[in-house]
């Protein structure tokens, strides 16, 4: 009686909102020989009227519905055909003339009921609810975008409006110290992929593989930052991480050449580092210590020594450096909240944490200064310099030899100061924690890194541990 048809995505994205839709003649003698539920439904919803009213032949349907799926689908065997109890729909596709449209497309199906029985029997009690629940009405454009509704990621928010209830949760998680824990609790309960309403936003939060590949690489171009740029900046500035758009492009520009293998190579400074890190270590076998807490000041030492040529002293616990080292720690923090309170963070004030990005961009900010004056010198000296001799290569100088914009290289090196800090920092945290889980691991491991016998590794040493990459990977 009446057909449509919707072309989505692979993430169940509307490509066109309009749809195929036909209606089919019908005569009164055909109409009159269907069941006493087709002719009370179709007659009281209208569809059986406008099947008499239609000039539409099943063939001009089938051609426009053929025409309607190449467009957007124009290689044979590639296109899905998809919805609830589909196969009942494909029993009538089959035969003429719509054979044509499922000789086009491909012989497998996505059935949208398989998928609410396999999670009905195997998914949390609650994933079901968060389905939309069916209108019924039986007609075939709404029953199609009620399928594509169902298998989308599920929603947690129990206020459909503006989702005050998951800010608030996460604000109160970020109090107490337990945002991973609601993060993998949402995860195991949701699956990998859902919803959150944040006021006029439609978050969709996602540790998919599939979906984080396409974002970073295959469909870069097509994604963005948006308004999530807002709570970094105050603390960055506008850099690498921080930025969309030509002003991405420009500030990558700008580091990628920055990475010299030179620098990556250079270990010496990096021994230095972690031995501050073994002193703060007890050598009992038998004291309980916080390793994360050490990996961030190794971290946040480490990435200063690479940025800027000095490590903040962290580990050491040097007083000014310290200061420096606690407000960048807060102003972290100050950029969780301002994050979770979305729209709402135009109204939250906090001094302290105005007065910690101050702090954190004032101490790098003289690192940049002597940056951009040794570049200039270096510039100066350059044909004085014996053939063949190499100074230490600093990424700030590298920055600085190639713009004097003193504020352009602030940002970038803060981005980088927060990238390699906290991702190393919890990367190492990971690795010891699942270490401490796996003795076998960790024998296994020893036993390569003994080959070096004491020594400190070079560069090249490090590329033959290869059970050591495959932990740290």
């Amino acid at each position: 009686m009446s057909l449509a048809a919707f072309v989505t995505d692979a993430d169940m994205n509307l490509l066109d909102e309009s749809g195929y839709e036909a209606v089919i003649h019908h005569s009164r003698e055909q109409l009159d020989r269907m069941g006493e539920w087709c002719t009370s439904h179709h007659g009281d919803s209208g569809l059986s009227q406008d099947c008499l009213d239609s000039t539409t032949t099943a063939e001009q349907a089938a051609e426009g519905l053929l025409e309607y799926i190449k467009k957007y689908v124009p290689e044979r065997r590639t296109g899905l055909l998809a919805g609830n109890s589909v196969h009942a729909d494909k029993s009538f596709l089959v035969k003429q003339p719509y054979k044509v449209v499922t000789d086009h497309l491909h012989y497998r199906l996505l059935d949208v009921s398989s998928i609410k029985e396999a999670a009905r029997r195997w998914a949390p009690k609650d994933v079901l609810k968060k389905i939309p629940r069916k209108q019924m009405l039986h007609e075939a454009r709404a029953d199609i975008l009620e399928s594509i509704e169902e298998p989308v990621a599920s929603s947690l928010n129990k206020d459909p409006f503006l989702g005050l209830d998951a800010l608030f949760t996460g604000l109160r998680y970020i109090r107490e110290h337990k945002i991973l824990e609601l993060t993998c609790e949402l995860f195991r309960d949701h699956g990998n992929t859902w919803t959150v309403k944040e006021f006029h936003h439609n978050a969709i939060v996602t540790i998919e593989s599939e979906n984080i590949k396409t974002i970073l690489s295959l469909k870069f171009q097509d994604y963005g930052i948006a308004f999530r740029l807002a709570p970094f900046q105050p603390l960055l500035g506008e850099g690498i991480f921080d930025t969309d758009g030509e002003r991405w492009a420009s500030s990558r520009a700008l580091v990628r050449p920055s990475f010299t293998r030179e620098q990556i190579a250079d270990l010496a400074s990096l021994e230095d580092l972690i031995q501050d890190l073994f002193v703060l270590l007890p050598r009992d076998g038998r004291t309980v210590v916080d390793l994360q807490d050490a990996f961030f000041r190794y971290t946040l030492d480490s990435a200063t020594e690479f940025l800027f040529g000095q490590a903040v002293g962290s580990l050491k616990g040097h007083s000014s450096d310290q200061k420096f080292a606690q407000a960048f720690k807060y102003a972290q923090e100050a950029i969780i909240t301002r994050g979770a309170l979305g729209p709402l963070s135009m109204f939250w004030r906090d001094r302290k944490a105005n007065e910690c990005n101050r702090i954190c961009r004032d101490f790098a900010r003289q690192f940049v200064d002597d940056a951009i004056h040794m570049s200039q010198s270096m510039k100066q000296d350059e044909a004085q310099n014996e053939p063949g001799k190499r100074k230490r290569v600093i990424f700030s100088y590298e920055l600085a030899s190639r713009t004097n914009d003193p504020e352009r290289i602030l940002d970038e090196v803060m981005n980088l100061l927060v990238a390699g800090r906290d991702t190393t920092a919890s990367l190492l945290g990971n690795l010891f924690f699942m270490l401490a889980k796996n003795p076998a691991i960790w024998d296994r491991l020893r036993s390569e890194v003994a080959v070096l016998e004491g020594r400190t590794p070079t560069y090249e040493d490090l590329h033959k541990l290869k059970y050591v990459k495959c932990c740290v990977k």
